[in-house]
């Protein structure tokens, strides 16, 4: 089996209690020498016998010469705010996870050893669209959610901040690190990210006084004040083959990235038309574009 692409448990905070296959851990126990294990991690597990945290089954599987691996699919819920959440590892990489990333770096948020948050206070769609983005990933009960804003739970906030390796997400200083843009070489992982750069910061603009493709003014993103992430999206938005301009304001503390003409359309179809049938962004694009001349 191969383990590259893959999450695993060991990726989860130390403190996350996990329950894992009661047979499995009995086996374990019986056929140990007990002499081998160190008496502190010894008193832990049976104190946690039915809900171990990470660090303590770490400890106990690298005193017993265990390789992390072993126990993968051994696990078969982890415990987090309180709710003890069904899981299967190891854990397939998904665009999902990229568009959920994506998302709190432009307009959400997390703190260290917190949440991911996205705030979003009167679009219901774009709420409804990141609140299926968390269940497609991890399941009905994964999240929590406050008036303006979903949150995945900690713990599994937790999880894909430590496998991406995304370190900040402050949308004057994130950026996405390189195994990110590796990742981005992937058609569907790169079109996660533009999807929700273009969802949070961009907009069609419909100007009746312009001409032909002048009508039709399409951002990717918008004055956002964050130059490396400006010239990230550039580059995924070139490695998509779209033709588009990287525009700076404000002394060069504001960038914003225009689509070209010739790849509006295209734009549209590989970035927009996924969005659900009546989010505003998709329904604004949709009647810019039908005002342009068939050839354009």
């Amino acid at each position: 089996m191969k383990f590259e692409n893959l999450i695993h448990w060991w990726e989860l905070p130390s403190e996350c209690p996990i329950k894992i296959k009661q047979n499995y851990i009995n086996k374990i126990i019986k056929s140990t020498n007990i002499h081998m294990m160190k008496k502190r991690t010894l008193q832990n597990i049976k104190l946690e016998v039915n809900q171990p945290k990470v660090k303590t089954i770490k400890r106990l599987l690298n005193s017993l010469n265990i390789n992390f691996n072993n126990i993968d699919n051994k696990i078969t819920h982890i415990k987090t705010h309180n709710k003890l959440i069904k899981i299967k590892f190891p854990i397939k990489e998904s665009p999902l996870h990229l568009q959920i990333l994506a998302h709190t770096i432009f307009d959400g948020s997390k703190e260290k050893n917190a949440c991911l948050r996205y705030k979003v206070r009167f679009d219901i769609i774009t709420k409804d669209l990141f609140k299926m983005l968390l269940i497609k990933s991890f399941g009905n009960n994964c999240y929590g959610h406050t008036d303006n804003c979903y949150f995945l739970y900690k713990s599994l906030s937790e999880l894909l901040a430590n496998h991406y390796k995304i370190k900040e997400y402050h949308s004057k200083r994130a950026y996405f690190p390189k195994n990110i843009l590796k990742l981005a070489e992937n058609l569907k992982f790169r079109r996660a990210i533009l999807r929700a750069a273009f969802v949070d910061e961009g907009h069609s603009k419909h100007n009746i006084a312009s001409k032909n493709h002048e009508k039709f003014r399409l951002t990717l993103v918008s004055s956002i004040k964050n130059r490396r992430l400006a010239k990230q999206l550039l580059y995924l938005v070139n490695m998509e083959g779209y033709k588009a301009s990287l525009y700076s304001a404000r002394n060069n503390t504001e960038f914003t990235i225009s689509i070209l003409k010739e790849s509006k359309r295209d734009f549209y179809k590989g970035i927009i038309s996924p969005l659900p049938k009546y989010h505003r962004k998709r329904v604004e694009a949709e009647s810019a574009l039908a005002a342009l001349p068939i050839n354009t």
